[in-house]
């Protein structure tokens, strides 16, 4: 027998993700405090509104392993979206066995087509790097080009 843990951290409704927390899977997931103090607005997902924003969404102590990061971000066009880049960099550590990790990786949030399209990235961190349960795991965003870049959806799975 196994036990599947499947994380959804939607973006969309952030106000309301402790609310709708089903399992103590979710019971120390954090919104960061200072998303407007760091320059990102939630308005259906979170949306950098200054070159330079950043955040960091935390989940401590989790309930079961991180195996995948899902994004759903938007790529725009014209000069609100030009040059729009974010770097998310995901850290993970393990107090009690000592065992950490870190990688990053950049995406585009504009292109040169006249419409707006919500873009998937995944991240697997397996086998080697999996986030084992009881690890904290933090994401940190932060707007390296451009003016503007939204996040539509986040979501983090075991397997």
């Amino acid at each position: 027998m196994f036990e599947v843990v499947f994380y959804s951290v939607l973006l969309l409704l952030p106000s309301v993700i402790t609310q709708q927390m089903h399992s103590t899977s979710y019971q120390n997931a954090c919104l960061p405090s200072d998303i407007k103090k760091g320059g990102w607005q939630n308005k259906l997902g979170y949306v950098a509104q200054h070159a330079n924003a950043s955040m960091t969404l935390r989940m401590e102590n989790i309930a079961g392993r991180v195996k995948k990061l899902t994004l759903h971000s938007l790529q725009s066009y014209g000069p609100k979206w030009a040059n729009s880049t974010a770097r998310f960099t995901l850290k993970w550590n393990h107090s009690q066995s000592g065992e950490k990790y870190e990688t990053f990786f950049d995406v585009l949030g504009y292109h040169n087509q006249n419409t707006s399209i919500a873009k998937p990235f995944i991240l697997d961190l397996g086998p080697d790097h999996i986030a084992q349960k009881g690890s904290t795991v933090d994401l940190h965003v932060d707007l390296i080009g451009g003016t503007t870049f939204k996040i539509n959806a986040l979501m983090i799975c075991s397997r």
